[in-house]
């Protein structure tokens, strides 16, 4: 399900997407709830994203894989 973005989240996704990440990125998850060590949100930008098919389509509800670490820059901290 689709939904029509809001501002922050657009500029959120042109932040993520413009961004040198160290590791290899396949998209990115909006409004991310996480629970029990998995992450869940809606996904924009995958890399398989198939328009013929609608198969990771932007908009569209995804879970992660179990989180084994989450850091973040030490820039939160301050």
């Amino acid at each position: 399900m689709k939904h029509n973005m809001w501002k922050f989240e657009t500029l959120a996704l042109r932040i993520a997407r413009d961004t040198a990440f160290p590791v290899p990125t396949t998209g990115f998850l909006l409004e991310v709830v996480i629970v029990d060590h998995i992450a869940v949100g809606q996904f924009y930008g995958h890399v398989k994203a198939d328009p013929l098919t609608g198969r990771f389509a932007d908009g569209h509800l995804m879970h992660t894989s179990a989180i084994a670490v989450m850091q973040l820059p030490a820039a939160q901290y301050e």
